[in-house]
């Protein structure tokens, strides 16, 4: 049995770095990825479902709303918890206190403007007047523009709803399950006579060899490598009719590995003799120098000199936005619709990757989560 998806560990997440997860704790803004569940007994314990009256917004939720203090919505919760937890402790929080109060929630998206603004609004209605519309300047001017609302509803909806084209099929990955392993053997006979399959596409089939991630010098892979250098790489698809059908198919796709010495730590990796992951060696060029004044005369002058090794976590975009992709062919033109930030660039890579006049792409994405996704296309296209 393959794997079918591989694991991706959420950033932040049991370490309390993002503050996703903030909820109140006896009215405290707490880290739930923080505490046992023996910690909180006899203690109130609000989530952010907690603020709704029936199914109204409470007046934070609704500045958010107001002020568009929500992107991709994956730190939102967090933040009006954080947002809760300081006005009921300070109905008139200064800049600098709110500042500290969401110091502890992280913003994958950069929206901390809007945020900043969501909750200068809440502190507007916040325990003062329950009847007041919230979004209603203090000397009683007019809400802000309805569509702001209405965006924000459909963006919800955008995001925990996939889109669905006449005749769709839906695709499962089968990937790797070692570090590092050539493919030896993929055999699909199974997966292929499974109900509702339509494709099953290896590294062997025709046009499948499709050069991936486009660097100066090259690609430095192909789409289905039948080289796998990492664990979860991509190794087969399957299409089929329906979402359960394509994972069941997936399932029964066998393949035999080379399993081969691997490296996970970049030290490790520059070791004489350590295992390559691309042929040549695991350098990707000669590092960057750049040297000004006399720098051994400064290091023989100095009273003090401290030299250490400084290492930043990996943080890995886990937005509340769907990753995935709908395409549809039509004759010579291809439509995509793609969770990005950067349709000229998805469209760019796409074009490169599959062959085709920019004139014959089109991609889609309505709203978009992060900057970090669009850093991420364009590197994938150069």
């Amino acid at each position: 049995m393959q794997q079918v998806a591989g694991h991706r560990r959420q950033a932040g997440l049991r370490a309390g770095e993002c503050g996703a997860c903030t909820v109140l704790v006896g009215g405290e803004p707490r880290y739930a990825c923080m505490m046992l569940a023996v910690e909180v007994e006899g203690a109130e314990v609000v989530m952010v479902e907690g603020l709704l009256d029936g199914e109204t917004l409470g007046p934070v939720q609704q500045a958010f709303v107001e002020k568009d203090g929500l992107q991709c919505g994956f730190c939102t919760s967090g933040q009006v918890m954080a947002v809760e937890g300081l006005l009921r402790k300070r109905q008139d929080p200064t800049p600098d206190e709110i500042r500290e109060g969401l110091s502890g929630n992280l913003c994958r998206c950069g929206a901390y403007a809007h945020i900043f603004e969501s909750e200068r609004r809440g502190e507007v209605s916040h325990d003062r007047d329950p009847a007041r519309t919230l979004g209603r300047d203090e000397g009683g001017g007019q809400a802000p523009p309805l569509r702001r609302r209405l965006r924000a509803r459909e963006r919800q909806r955008r995001l925990r709803d996939r889109r669905h084209v006449p005749d769709m099929l839906h695709a499962a990955i089968v990937r790797c399950r070692h570090p590092h392993a050539p493919v030896k053997k993929v055999d699909t006979s199974k997966a292929e006579r499974r109900p509702g399959v339509r494709a099953v596409l290896t590294g062997d089939s025709p046009g499948a060899k499709l050069p991936w991630y486009f660097e100066e010098k090259g690609p430095p892979s192909l789409l289905l490598d039948p080289h796998c250098r990492y664990e979860g790489e991509e190794v087969a698809a399957v299409a089929a009719e329906t979402p359960q059908q394509a994972y069941e198919a997936a399932r029964a796709v066998a393949v035999e590995y080379e399993e081969l010495p691997f490296v996970v730590d970049y030290a490790d990796a520059l070791k004489p003799g350590a295992p390559a992951v691309h042929e040549g060696g695991n350098r990707s060029g000669e590092p960057d120098k750049y040297e000004r004044g006399d720098v051994a005369k400064g290091f023989a002058e100095a009273e003090v000199v401290v030299e250490r090794t400084f290492k930043t976590p990996c943080e890995i975009r886990t937005l509340e936005e769907p990753h995935g992709s709908v395409a549809k062919r039509d004759g010579g033109r291809l439509t995509v619709w793609d969770t990005n930030q950067g349709v000229f660039d998805v469209r760019g890579g796409l074009g490169q990757w599959l062959q085709l006049p920019l004139t014959s792409v089109r991609v889609i994405s309505k709203y978009r989560g992060t900057a970090s996704a669009a850093r991420s296309s364009r590197a994938s296209t150069r």
